[in-house]
């Protein structure tokens, strides 16, 4: 069974507002250098990039091909 859009969505808004609310406990916005060394952060943006690459590749799965000219 393969994900669907739908899925992969509603797992990354989860995972955005997880990312979100740790950058809030954090103290509101760091800089980008202090986030980059914490291991927390960069756990979850890896989770967030993992979803949009999944996107990616659904759409690109489901692409109609093109009529030929």
């Amino acid at each position: 069974m393969t994900r669907t859009r739908a899925l992969v969505e509603r797992d990354l808004a989860t995972a955005t507002t997880q990312m979100k609310a740790f950058e809030a406990k954090l103290g509101g916005t760091p800089d980008k250098k202090t986030l980059r060394h914490d291991a927390g952060w960069r756990r979850l943006r890896a989770v967030v990039d993992k979803y949009k690459n999944q996107l990616h590749f659904i759409d690109k799965r489901n692409k109609k091909p093109e009529p030929k000219a």
